[in-house]
């Protein structure tokens, strides 16, 4: 049986004061002066939970709210892995 892997990047991303990511390519110096920077989870498509560059603490609280723990966390990666998987092996 396969057992569920999430596999997320974590980028240190410039921030908006309303906690959004402002996207590099769009960057324009009124956005710059008043941002921030923030480590945030990288979107990838095939990690639902990862959508919107949430922040670390609120990607695990969506990780464990789809029965996925945590593995691995280091200042690049978070690995999380489905217990409802490792249960049923």
């Amino acid at each position: 049986m396969a057992i569920g892997i999430h596999f997320a990047n974590i980028g240190f991303l410039m921030v908006d004061q309303n906690g959004q990511v402002i996207p590099n390519k769009s960057t324009e110096i009124k956005n710059v002066l008043n941002s921030s920077h923030e480590h945030r989870i990288i979107e990838d498509s095939n990690n639902p939970n990862s959508i919107g560059y949430p922040t670390i603490k609120g990607y695990l609280e969506l990780e464990a709210a789809s029965n996925y723990i945590l593995q691995h966390l280091d200042q690049y990666n978070v690995i999380t892995y489905n217990q409802t998987d490792i249960n049923n092996a």
